[in-house]
């Protein structure tokens, strides 16, 4: 064989291989996602300091699988660590990232990101919308206003011990200052939207945590776990209610929920051995168990109730490490549907 010949097959076996790894290559890429107006994202915490948050995006009709760690692909960087909350507003959606300090932006239509907002060492745990302005509470104790057209803070405001959870009603603001730890905090901080100013401090049950309203204004108040020094249980979940006159009081059918929401007039919440009951705002049971034991959910770390499309999305963390599972159900109770999802999977939210 000539020289010129042995150059020319070299050749050929070189293009053949660029050719059959590029072949591989696009076999091996993520589908390019179309998002509707029927879509849902789901925001996977991942473990601390793991730097493995990602986002979830699934069909809502029938709940087919879209694409997983969908921020990624469509921004070619990581999410970041710890994702703590996530909410959609107007055309923008934000994702709490509670390890890596900031606040991400980006559009709702296809998970491409806007911004990045740092939120310095303040350690940022959830975030309420309210009149064009998005507020953020964060362990550090305050509560930053950001604007969400040119997406810059505007004004902080101190609160309580590491609060954890943010809503909007009645034309305030409301944040459970949970202390965290030894010594707990119990308030409620009261805040007037408009001028970003302490009205007052409600006192509830030591350790606030999650808070949810329901369709007459009323603040439910999940109250968590508490410790001694050494680590011994004290007391047991629970939920307290402040209604529009700021009077406390508990509300015994979520005694030992572990975790709730709320849509209209209904009540969506899960209890030990995994459990899950719709209730009404007087406390009676609807629908004693969702699950009814039939499905393999391990854990349940989050729930969220589409009032569109009248499901009830279940998120799985099954043992905290591997990737979790989202369940649908119906409203009456029938399962639909489990989809896989990230590691940690903790709130859904929707598109419209």
């Amino acid at each position: 064989m000539t020289m010129k010949n042995n150059i020319k097959k070299v050749c050929l076996v070189a293009l053949g291989a660029i050719i059959l790894s590029s072949c591989k290559k696009k076999d091996n890429a993520p589908q390019e996602v179309i998002l509707t107006t029927k879509s849902v994202y789901v925001l996977n915490e991942g473990g601390w300091k793991n730097n493995n948050s990602s986002i979830s995006a699934f069909e809502n009709k029938d709940m087919s699988v879209i694409q997983n760690d969908i921020f990624k692909i469509k921004n070619n960087r990581d999410l970041g660590d710890t994702g703590n909350d996530i909410g959609v507003y107007g055309s923008k959606m934000y994702v709490v990232m509670n390890g890596s300090n900031t606040i991400e932006v980006m559009n709702a239509s296809d998970a491409k990101s806007v911004k990045q907002i740092s939120m310095g060492q303040s350690s940022p745990r959830s975030i309420a919308f309210a009149k064009g302005k998005a507020f953020v509470c964060s362990f550090d104790g305050t509560v930053v206003e950001i604007d969400t057209l040119d997406l810059a803070i505007k004004r902080t405001l101190q609160v309580g011990r590491q609060p954890q959870d943010i809503v909007f009603a009645n034309n305030k603001l409301y944040v459970s200052n949970s202390g965290s730890y030894q010594p707990y905090d119990n308030t409620i901080s009261v805040i007037d939207v408009d001028n970003l100013k302490l009205i007052k401090n409600i006192t509830v049950k030591e350790n606030p945590s999650n808070l949810e309203v329901d369709s007459q204004g009323n603040i439910y108040v999940g109250i968590s776990v508490t410790y001694d020094s050494n680590w011994a249980q004290l007391t047991k979940e629970s939920v307290q209610k402040i209604d529009k006159n700021d009077s406390v009081t508990d509300f015994a059918a979520l005694a030992e929920a572990e975790h709730f929401t709320i849509s209209g007039n209904d009540i969506y919440a899960s209890f030990p051995k995994n459990v899950i009951k719709k209730i009404d705002l007087s406390g009676k049971v609807i629908v004693e168990d969702y699950n009814n034991s039939k499905q393999d959910i391990k854990k349940i770390y989050g729930l969220t109730y589409d009032e569109l499309s009248k499901k009830l999305y279940v998120c799985d963390a099954k043992d905290y490490v591997v990737s979790g599972s989202v369940f649908c159900f119906s409203d009456n109770g029938t399962f639909v549907n489990e989809r896989k999802a990230g590691i940690l999977p903790k709130k859904v939210v929707f598109i419209r």
